[in-house]
């Protein structure tokens, strides 16, 4: 896609719908913020006065209810006109039962606290968007009609000090119809500017952010290294093992063919156990086997015979 020129982007803003949609949404956010203070001044006023019997307490849950109301429509209001992504404004899980859960779910939601807040300054944000459309499109718009109305309703510019420009002829007319072109493409630049920085507060303030496809469990500690999980189709393919037999080894037979023939059984015969030979005699042992004890003695056996 080729990148536009700046002469294009700058004036194209003209021919953009986006910029046409902005300017609504700046137009009713002063009278919107208005209804809203007035809504909320009236209603906690009188609930808060009216607080000693029931009926205080019926009108503050109708400004709650209201609140609630309002938040949505403003929501609705972004997506709709500044074509703003905002997430629900519920929590995410499950859907609460009965009406204390609501309850307590409602109140546990940082939506709704921070939806008070933004119904609260929508009146000061308003009130800042009205001066800027007034101050900046009124003198645009009386710039662009000069060459309609100097001659009988000349524009008259006035400077710092005493000095004044009086657009009273067609050529001032026209110099002054270019500055006003000029002006009120700035100005759609400003509004544009304007609705961005509303958008983003839509968006902070007017939802719940749903956590994203894909991000990490939260079970899973931040210390850990992240697992990746690859499906079995994509796993390359692993090399087939290959045997080598080493010095003194035979290399182990394959069977493609099936399992291999039983082997044939041998029969091996055992032999009786040999018999612990005998001892020899006492008197059969050699004179090198005999102990000095016996050797004495057989000395001495001559003297038995006498």
């Amino acid at each position: 896609m080729a990148k536009r020129n700046p002469f294009s982007r700058f004036f194209g803003v003209w021919l953009r719908e986006q910029t046409y949609l902005n300017l609504v949404y700046l137009i009713l956010a002063f009278p919107l913020g208005f209804a809203y203070f007035i809504f909320f001044a009236v209603g906690i006023t009188l609930g808060l006065g009216l607080s000693i019997v029931l009926i205080g307490f019926a009108i503050l849950a109708f400004v709650a209810l209201g609140w609630w109301v309002f938040a949505s429509f403003e929501r609705l209001l972004a997506i709709w006109l500044l074509r703003v992504q905002v997430p629900p404004m519920d929590k995410p899980g499950a859907a609460p039962v009965g009406i204390w859960e609501r309850f307590t779910t409602l109140l546990t939601n940082p939506v709704t606290w921070k939806s008070l807040l933004y119904l609260v300054v929508k009146l000061p944000l308003g009130i800042l968007s009205f001066i800027v459309l007034v101050l900046l499109g009124g003198i645009s718009l009386a710039l662009l009609v000069s060459p309609l109305t100097f001659f009988w309703l000349p524009i008259t510019i006035e400077f710092t000090g005493q000095s004044a420009w009086v657009l009273d002829t067609a050529l001032e007319a026209l110099v002054g119809f270019l500055l006003g072109a000029l002006l009120a493409t700035i100005s759609l630049h400003v509004f544009n500017y304007l609705a961005y920085i509303s958008a983003l507060w839509a968006q902070l303030m007017l939802g719940n952010p749903r956590p994203q496809a894909g991000a990490a469990h939260p079970a899973v500690a931040s210390d850990q290294w992240p697992v990746a999980v690859v499906p079995p189709a994509e796993l390359p393919a692993q090399p087939e093992a290959v045997f080598t037999p080493g010095p003194g080894l035979e290399q182990v037979p394959e069977y493609p063919l099936g399992e291999p023939e039983e082997p044939t059984s041998v029969v091996i015969e055992e032999s009786p156990p040999e018999e612990p030979a005998s001892l020899p005699a006492a008197d059969s042992l050699s004179a090198a086997e005999k102990t000095p004890q016996e050797t004495e003695a057989d000395d001495l056996s001559w003297l038995d015979g006498k």
